[in-house]
């Protein structure tokens, strides 16, 4: 790897000091090669204030095909957004570094950054693929590497769902909203929402819906394969649809919102030093003992 982008999350990353000390030290150990930044206009005129104009600056509609991989700098929601709008699109690979609270994906520590990018140039990591969802009630589809949501628009109600996977009737839901989530979502909304946990390699989604009026309502596990159609039936309430925690776009009025899986996975960095596998992160997270 020679080429690298860096996506720094500007509430994170006080004063940028952590963009510069990462950018700063891969443009001293690559002999060949180059160091850009992306995505953050703040950051971008902030290194240019502190360091001049050195690294290359690339905005979000340029072509990344030559990147090896993007470094993003923040907690898991700084991964998630750098994923859907340049690294997937793009076929690039990423590398979390955590400067958040969570850290499912991003586990790289800031104390051990150095050494996990001196570890991915000497080629000593691995490359997990995650599924990502297409979700939308129209003709533009909308990415997600954790979730789509389902859910009211301003007013507050109740809301009545109908669920069909494949064309067939699976549940009628009265929630406040439903979420599809992936297994890399699982430990996001959906575990708040009461869903199962599913492990990073499943090839499966969940359907939890939220705050579900009915005493017998759980989870549904699909195949990633299946094709989920969601309608919302109440005509009194406007819904939306949320990626990712993003708004993607106002549903209309008994449209069915088709979620199904991408054709293209995201592709995760994992290094030495990225830490602890799935369930012990799982475990710390929670707060559970060994």
């Amino acid at each position: 790897m020679k080429n690298f982008a860096i996506y720094a999350n500007s509430t994170r990353d006080h004063n940028y000091l952590q963009l510069h000390r990462i950018a700063g030290f891969l443009s001293s150990i690559l002999p060949y090669g180059t160091v850009s930044l992306i995505g953050d206009e703040d950051a971008v005129a902030a290194h240019k204030n502190m360091h001049g104009t050195g690294l290359n600056i690339l905005s979000g509609d340029t072509p990344l095909h030559k990147t090896n991989c993007i470094i993003t700098l923040g907690g898991d929601g700084t991964l998630l957004r750098a994923a859907a709008v340049f690294a997937v699109p793009n076929g690039v690979p990423l590398m979390g570094i955590n400067l958040g609270n969570i850290g499912y994906l991003t586990d790289v520590g800031i104390d051990n950054a150095e050494s996990a990018l001196k570890d991915l140039l000497s080629g000593n990591f691995m490359t997990e693929e995650r599924l990502m969802l297409e979700a939308g009630s129209g003709s533009a589809n909308h990415t997600a590497l954790n979730d789509a949501l389902i859910t009211r628009h301003g007013n507050p109600g109740i809301m009545q769902f109908i669920v069909k996977v494949n064309g067939v009737f699976m549940d009628r839901y009265r929630a406040d909203g439903i979420i599809v989530s992936t297994p890399t979502g699982s430990t996001a909304y959906n575990l708040s929402a009461g869903g199962p946990v599913l492990s990073p390699g499943l090839k499966a989604l969940a359907i939890t819906p939220i705050c579900a009026h009915a005493l017998h309502v759980r989870s549904a596990i699909v195949s990633s394969s299946d094709i989920i159609e969601i309608t919302v039936q109440s005509s009194n309430i406007q819904a939306s649809l949320y990626t990712d925690g993003r708004f993607a776009e106002i549903v209309p009025p008994s449209s069915p919102v088709t979620i199904t899986q991408s054709p293209t996975p995201a592709k995760i960095i994992k290094t030495k030093d990225s830490g602890k596998n799935f369930y012990d992160i799982l475990r710390g997270k929670l707060c559970c003992s060994p």
